[in-house]
């Protein structure tokens, strides 16, 4: 159960609920200068992703499926090449551009290890009326180079530690590992109403979940739209979320929960695009409730059109990152832009609670908050570090709405970060932030509310001057940027950056501002 209140410009959450969790694979990274003035030293950031999962060598298979025509893939043969287990392959006269669909009218049982390769020609389809895979027992599933689509499983959340009636394409409860690699979820619907329900795609509980060079499309549930993970081990790489939904509760895209109460854990995103996902409730791409001893590393990740609709209860547009008080470990957020998301509340952009933050070389722009504070980032007073940061063109909308790009920041410190162009409701309160943090090397635009006040400074010593930035745009590098414009004051005005910026290009020893460094 989450209470959650809004009280003197700080968002405030009380939970208790169970948890889950997930590995990681990592990039290679490069070092950073130890800033002089400040004394704290930049973290490495990371420059690519590593995929967490090789394709399976499929050449010699257990068992093929059909004889090369498609009248000879039914769901029979299937079945059939299922029960032996080992490496299922077709042979159904399909190609990529015109694929083999074999629609099922049962769910299909993996109880023994299992890789299935689609060979990007084929399509297994719930025909709008049935689950696809269920796992049963401790056995490694692996899936590839495959579609899975118009999977369909309703009914209530049922007894038990995690609920019979989410994941439609593929439910696993177990502690061995689904890994997925380079395939398709598309049109998937679990229960779309209820509790701890979610996954219109996957569900899993317990052991491991590695999903990369994927594609999650139009598939919605309760909560998760995409993907539930209830103290499941979670790996995201290089895939794409678009058009998912949660109709009730958390998480439009992905929504994990603990990671198997096992400390030193780590949710990893990377080279993930999340796109014109919806959350009921909060979250509209990523929800991220972790236990003690759980951290979280995003990188090189795109959060964009996202939303948390409810004009009541709607907080982080894009991502909302909750952890346990005791033993919170790190969110650490880098090479990535949220731009465009909207919360029906608060929060417009990512809302942090309890965890420790550290945002490199991140752009954070055109975010919404709709009827409260945080256009871009709501921080609950989490501590951290926004280090070379961009938060540009965020709104907080509602008439008695301030703090167009941070709210509750006091314990946040601000290197190298450019505030510019953020805007608020209300004349009368700060545009900018609510609370002012440590900071140094920094920029703020404009310098004075509507009002006429001065804007209050989102760190001290801050400077109030025009950054010049272009517009959100494509500026080389995996994620969109602003630019920094000719004869921007933002251009050598940096001290102990990054050695790369969120392109990944070098930075000059007198560094800029922001997120991306100026080219001449």
């Amino acid at each position: 159960m989450r209470i959650q209140i809004l009280l003197l410009g700080t968002f405030v959450a009380v939970t208790g609920c169970n948890g889950s969790k997930s590995s990681g694979g990592g990039g290679a990274s490069s070092g950073a200068n130890m800033s002089s003035s400040t004394g704290i030293a930049p973290p490495p950031v990371p420059n690519s992703c590593m995929p967490p999962a090789m394709p399976v060598d499929v050449s010699a298979p257990t068992t093929v499926v059909g004889d090369g025509s498609a009248a000879s893939c039914t769901e029979t043969a299937l079945a059939n090449a299922l029960a032996m287990g080992g490496i299922v392959t077709f042979k159904c006269g399909g190609t990529q551009n015109a694929p083999t669909t074999i629609v099922l009218t049962s769910p299909k049982t993996i109880s023994a290890k299992t890789v299935i390769d689609g060979g990007l020609s084929v399509v297994l389809s719930g025909g709008g009326s049935t689950r696809i895979f269920v796992t049963q027992g401790d056995v490694d599933f692996t899936v590839q180079n495959i579609t899975l689509a118009h999977a369909s499983v309703t009914g209530p959340r049922g007894n038990g530690p995690s609920s019979a009636n989410s994941g439609a394409a593929i439910y696993r409860q177990s502690s061995a590992k689904l890994t997925v690699i380079n395939s398709t979820f598309q049109d998937n619907h679990s229960t779309d109403t209820g509790a701890d329900i979610g996954g219109g795609a996957i569900y899993s509980y317990g052991g491991d979940t590695i999903i990369t060079s994927s594609t999650f499309d139009g598939n919605s549930g309760a909560g998760g739209g995409a993907i539930g993970n209830l103290r499941s081990n979670l790996t995201i790489v290089d895939s794409t979320f678009v058009n998912n939904q949660a109709k009730d509760t958390n998480g439009g895209a992905i929504a994990l929960d603990g990671q198997n109460m096992d400390h030193g854990k780590v949710f990893t995103m990377c080279g993930v695009i999340a796109k014109n996902n919806h959350a009921k409730l909060e979250a509209g791409a990523v929800y991220r409730y972790g236990y003690p001893g759980e951290s979280t590393s995003i990188d090189s990740v795109t959060f964009d059109g996202n939303s948390a609709d409810d004009m009541t209860n709607g907080l982080g547009g894009a991502l909302y990152h909750h952890t346990d008080t005791v033993g919170a470990m790190p969110l650490t957020l880098t090479n990535s832009t949220i731009s465009n998301n909207t919360a029906g509340r608060g929060a417009g952009g990512m809302f942090f609670f309890n965890s420790p933050v550290s945002l490199t070389n991140v752009t954070i722009a055109n975010n919404k908050a709709l009827t409260s504070l945080g256009g871009g980032i709501a921080a609950n007073d989490v501590s951290g570090t926004l280090l070379n940061c961009t938060i540009a063109g965020n709104h907080a909308d509602h008439p008695d709405s301030f703090g167009g790009a941070i709210i509750g920041g006091s314990n946040l410190t601000l290197l190298n970060t450019i505030i510019s162009g953020n805007t608020g409701g209300n004349a009368y309160n700060p545009v900018s932030c609510t609370n002012a943090g440590k900071g140094d090397h920094d920029i703020q635009f404009p310098a004075t509310e509507a009002s006429g006040q001065k804007d209050p400074p989102c760190a001290p010593g801050i400077t109030f001057a025009d950054p010049l930035l272009g517009p959100l745009q494509d500026n080389g590098g995996p994620t969109a940027t602003m630019a920094l414009l000719a004869g921007s004051p933002a251009i050598g005005a940096g001290a102990g950056c990054p050695n790369l910026d969120q392109r990944g290009k070098s930075r000059s020893g007198s560094c800029d501002l922001g997120a991306v460094e100026h080219d001449p």
